[in-house]
């Protein structure tokens, strides 16, 4: 299967203490998003970003690290555990 090309994303601390994200598509000139008052906050928003990203191509290759488990499934217990 041929994967697509993702975005890549670094975050970056500015002259005045607050961050921000440089953003680089393939074939695209780099993007910065600022205002972000923690590398948190940032990295928030790359994970934002990634997920409306996927959601815009269905067909995309998904990232593991971005899976989520409902909330109403992590007290669940499959049958026959303690």
């Amino acid at each position: 299967m041929r994967t697509m090309a993702r975005n890549t994303y670094d975050v970056i601390i500015q002259a005045d203490g607050r961050f921000a994200v440089t953003i680089r598509k393939p074939g695209a000139l780099a993007q910065t998003a600022t205002g972000f008052a923690s590398e948190a906050e940032a990295r928030a928003w790359i994970n934002m970003d990634r997920r409306l990203d996927d959601a815009d191509n269905p067909f995309r290759e998904r990232d593991p690290s971005l899976a989520r488990v409902p909330p109403w499934r992590t007290h669940i217990k499959n049958a026959g555990e303690a």
